[in-house]
């Protein structure tokens, strides 16, 4: 930070260099964690960007560099971690939302199947006697940006229901390849589906979508159309 309280990833926000954000991914491997706007760099630590969190996604979506927007910001690290339970965290926000809507490559990512590898926090490790685990799934965001398009049919109907529809063939896919009792599985805030059988162990995410609100008969129908699981909400 210099005398300004500035980071170099403020400058680089505030002049738009591609270049800047690519220079610290690859030398610095800059990843969003945690919650809202806190950034780490290897081996420099964690910073904040106050409210550039946003921006800086615009910036790197508005370039087209998918891999880049997906090393950087790793909703998977933070659904692995601790789940999505701060409206503020960026995962959470409906300019995030949009962001991915608004660009044809990142939206395609939320369908995408991807196993994940984390490490486990130090109990864990002691309860599980193992360092890391994995998991498959879908993007963790999904939801969210459902429940985005759902809030705003007039603009994001045809997305909602693309994710309907892919929700009755992915739920059900699922359902069908649970390892234990389908009593032992529910689901949390964002739909991550968690053994708790297996403290909790992430199975996978699927679709979840409530038809409070909805007045669409398309919508409502669909919705009654997905495969449910039990919920710990």
């Amino acid at each position: 930070m210099d005398e300004f309280g500035k980071t170099f990833l403020d400058y680089v926000v505030e002049y738009n260099s591609i270049n800047g954000i690519r220079f610290l991914r690859d030398t610095y491997n800059l990843k969003l964690r945690l919650w809202n706007n806190q950034f780490d760099t290897v081996p420099k630590g964690m910073f904040w960007v106050h409210d550039k969190g946003i921006e800086l996604a615009r910036i790197v979506a508005n370039s087209g560099d998918v891999k880049l927007f997906t090393d950087i910001y790793d909703p998977y690290y933070q659904f692995a971690m601790s789940g999505y339970y701060l409206h503020d965290c960026i995962y959470c926000q409906d300019d995030y939302f949009e962001i991915l809507l608004d660009h044809e490559e990142l939206y395609k990512t939320i369908f995408e199947i991807k196993k994940y590898e984390y490490e486990l926090t130090r109990h864990q490790k002691k309860t599980l006697g193992k360092d890391t685990q994995s998991f498959s799934s879908i993007n963790p965001v999904i939801n969210g940006v459902l429940g985005f398009c759902l809030r705003n049919l007039f603009k994001y109907k045809k997305q909602a229901v693309e994710i309907l529809k892919f929700g009755a063939t992915h739920n059900r896919s699922v359902m069908n390849g649970l390892e234990d009792s389908f009593d032992y599985y529910a689901t949390d805030e964002i739909g991550g589906l968690r053994n708790w059988h297996k403290n909790y162990e992430i199975a996978d995410v699927v679709i979840v979508a409530d038809v409070k609100d909805i007045k669409d008969k398309e919508i409502i129908d669909l919705i009654n159309e997905l495969p449910k699981f039990k919920s710990m909400r």
